[in-house]
């Protein structure tokens, strides 16, 4: 049988679990909210004011930014520009790999 203090542990382990997801899916509804009008456009074959809807989002959003980017790419796709496309796909290629970089204090911490 569990104690108190132990079922206190155990709830505030549950509710804390409860709230990260909360806030994690959270801003993944966000984003989808945000597209959700351009990909509306895409799908009717509206591609310029898709692409529109897109780069004031990208503008707007930096924290999605790549996320935009990513879906620009394949707006230039589909309205033939692949010349476009590679360069923005090429672009936040480069960002990924910046962001995978090894930080000398994460390297430093690791040996502690």
């Amino acid at each position: 049988m569990l104690v108190a203090s132990q079922q206190r542990t155990i709830s505030a382990i549950v509710l804390f679990i409860v709230l990260l997801h909360l806030g994690v899916s959270t801003g993944c509804a966000t984003y989808a909210k945000r597209v959700q009008a351009p990909r509306t456009a895409f799908f009717a074959n509206d591609l310029v004011n898709c692409q529109q809807q897109l780069e004031k989002l990208a503008s707007s959003h930096r924290g999605d930014r790549d996320c935009f980017e990513l879906d620009l790419s394949i707006v230039d796709l589909a309205d033939g520009n692949s010349k476009s496309a590679e360069e923005r796909l090429r672009k936040v290629q480069k960002r990924f790999d910046f962001l995978e970089q090894d930080s000398v204090t994460e390297k430093a911490t690791s040996y502690l």
